[in-house]
Parts: C-alpha cells; structure tokens; sequence
C-alpha cells in the first residue's frame, strides 16, 4: 500500500524598512518561507534515505521559489505573503504590502451602488419617487463594481505600478544569492 509523505522545510529572510506612516526604522525583521516536498512511497514509514531525499528536496524547494521571489522583488518591487507588512510601531500596512487591494475595491463597489442610486434619483425626478427603480439602479450599480472593480484594479496596477519610496531592504540567504547569481545587498 502507498502513503503521501511530505517534509516541510522552513527557511527565514531578514529585512527591514521605513514605516511610510510613522517614519520610524522597523528594525530586522523576518519573513519565513515555508514549502514542502511530498512523495508517493511503499509502506507506513519512510526508511532513512527516502527521508534524507525528502528533506533535501523540500530544501531544493524552499531556495528555488526563494529565488524566484527575490527576482519579483528586485524587478517588480512585488512581495509576496510571506513578509508581513504591518510597522511594529503603529500597526499600519505598508504599500508594497498585499493587504489593500480588497479594501479599495470595496470601495470602489460601494461608489458604483451609490452612483447607482444618484442615476435613480436623477431618473425618479421625471416620473416622481419610485422606490423599486431606486432599489434596482443601486443593485445594478453594485453589480457593476463587483465585477469591474478587480478587473479595473488590475488593469490600474498594470499600467502604473505604484511608486514606493520606502521599499525594504532583503538580507537573503547565501544558497537563494548562488542560485540567483546576484549578490546580497
């Protein structure tokens, strides 16, 4: 009978940067990259070579999407979820974080429910108040902002990445810095 059998293999980055809020230095921080190998073998429990192979292929892993990370985030200024991006010393996110995207479309998908609305006042001042129209305007405004709001986002982040001025600095580990070929800044 054949078993999944996965190792885990973790591995820290530091960092640090500027709070684009307060101003203040967020000292060294760390970002844990944490991947795993699996492998389809015979029997409950793995013999020890099969579990030195695992090991070493989870540790392949982690530095190979290490690398492929650190490329995003020299060339696109793109960070992915595994570096927290809230400062220690006033809790606000950062810009090059992920955490605003669905904030702002919500917004955006209320601003379409409530232009939605305005059109059916604007439609209602011919024929008096209806508040059936009122009702339907602002759930096809809604509508509207659910589905156009990550396209129009995406398209937005697109066409003019934002300009961040406080990008942090990556300490990265020796074997991510072979295997990318740049040297650690």
């Amino acid at each position: 009978m054949f078993f999944s059998h996965i190792k885990y293999y973790t591995k820290a980055v530091k960092f640090e940067y500027i709070c684009e809020h307060c101003g203040k230095e967020s000292g060294l921080q760390t970002a844990e990259f944490r991947i795993g190998a699996t492998s389809d073998l015979k029997g409950w429990n793995l013999s020890e070579k099969a579990d030195r192979k695992l090991t070493e292929d989870a540790q392949k892993s982690v530095v190979k999407n290490m690398a492929k990370y650190r490329k995003d985030v020299e060339e696109k200024q793109k960070f992915c979820d595994f570096f927290p991006n809230e400062c220690p010393h006033c809790g606000k996110k950062q810009r090059w974080g992920k955490g605003n995207t669905k904030r702002n479309q919500l917004i955006f998908t209320l601003v379409c429910a409530g232009a939605g609305m305005a059109a059916s006042l604007f439609l209602n001042k011919a024929d008096g108040f209806n508040l059936a129209l009122m009702i339907f305007c602002a759930a096809i405004g809604f509508f509207i902002g659910i589905c156009a709001g990550p396209i129009i986002f995406i398209c937005k982040q697109a066409a003019f990445p934002p300009k961040l001025e406080h990008v942090p600095v990556v300490h990265w580990p020796e074997d991510v810095d072979a295997l990318s070929g740049s040297k650690n800044t």
